[in-house]
């Protein structure tokens, strides 16, 4: 049996060139997709929620068109400070309009003076997924310990965003990795098969 770490790679790398070949991502027209799909599959969020999301890299979905929608709803924004790899993610609040501070790989994070936030929702970036819920990501090991601290705090919802491109058959995991609650592409919601 393939080792999981070299398979991941290789799916990473496979990715990679995937995303690199692809006409129309990151367009304002995708990011609008999403954030619709979002809310149809949300109406209505009565309850006020703390919702962490990320400041996009590289090819990923940029979120922020639909983190600036929650804001305008009463939910709360937070953006996730990194650690240690595979340790989980600190959340500091955070608005439309702050100003945000170089950290690691140079992203902006919110200033120190920012409080720590513990969120109910988390967008998560990705570079596959798959119908179970797999997620595959980086490699850093960040969002699944984070999923996993959150969800032995309290009942969270795991959200994955990214472009129908990024799905794949079966995405390698191990026991460590934590799935998905939804995937959201621009092309529609996808609400993970636990049996597949």
């Amino acid at each position: 049996m393939p080792d999981l770490k070299a398979l991941k790679k290789k799916f990473r790398e496979h990715i990679h060139v995937a995303l690199r070949t692809q006409a129309g991502m990151g367009t304002p027209d995708a990011a609008e997709k999403i954030r619709d799909h979002f809310f149809g599959h949300f109406p209505k969020l009565d309850t006020a929620l703390v919702v962490a999301g990320t400041s996009s890299i590289k090819n990923e979905m940029n979120p922020m068109l639909l983190m600036q929608a929650l804001e305008k709803k009463g939910h709360q924004l937070c953006l996730p400070i990194t650690h240690e790899r595979a340790t989980p993610l600190e959340f500091r609040a955070y608005k439309t309009g702050d100003t945000l501070v170089p950290h690691v790989w140079n992203i902006g994070v919110p200033a120190e003076s920012q409080p720590v936030c513990v969120p109910d929702m988390v967008l998560c970036p990705l570079l596959a997924f798959d119908r179970t819920g797999a997620r595959l990501g980086y490699g850093g090991g960040y969002y699944d310990a984070t999923l996993q601290s959150l969800r032995a705090q309290k009942t969270i919802i795991a959200v994955g965003l990214g472009y129908a491109v990024q799905e794949v058959e079966a995405v390698p995991v191990g026991a460590f990795d934590q799935r998905l609650d939804l995937i959201i592409t621009e092309k529609e919601v996808i609400v993970p098969n636990r049996q597949g």
